[in-house]
């Protein structure tokens, strides 16, 4: 991309950072895609991602002398695979709440289900305990997730 030559080196540099830091929190998010077989989603961002690829590859390829170009596509390299699992812990909350029920606890979970909406979760999580001191160890635990609003004792 000559439009690129024609910047200042400071400008193109953070160009190439920022158009990097995209295209690696593209493809984290395509992973992810495709490993909840979201197939249309995942082709999508590939294709974009693999565009931005080529595009930004193609800038630093062409002036191989300019370090800052080199060190912005490291950098944004680098901060794209960090804000890339960020946003996928955002958007996959449920699995880590699930875990910490799960794992952290031995709890025999009954049945568990999410919804979302706008990136909202909520959700009911049945599970078995050992006695009453069990359960509000395990409610204690939960409240102190911060990603969590309210955690409450239903009975059945």
């Amino acid at each position: 991309m000559d439009f690129l030559q024609t910047l200042s080196p400071a400008v193109g540099a953070l160009l190439i950072f920022f158009l990097r830091l995209i295209n690696y929190t593209m493809d984290t998010l395509r992973i992810m895609l495709t490993m909840r077989d979201k197939k249309l989603l995942s082709w999508v961002l590939g294709f974009f991602e693999s565009i931005l690829f080529v595009v930004v590859m193609g800038a630093v390829l062409n002036d191989l002398d300019d370090v800052m170009k080199i060190a912005a596509y490291a950098g944004g390299f680098a901060t794209g695979n960090v804000v890339g699992m960020l946003i996928e812990k955002r958007l996959a909350i449920g699995y880590s709440h699930i875990s910490i029920i799960s794992r952290e606890h031995n709890v025999n979970m009954r049945s568990i289900s999410f919804d979302s909406n706008d990136g909202i979760f909520e959700g009911k999580v049945m599970a078995y305990v050992h006695d009453a001191d069990h359960l509000r160890s395990l409610m204690d635990k939960l409240r102190r997730v911060p990603s969590l609003n309210m955690v409450e004792r239903v009975d059945s």
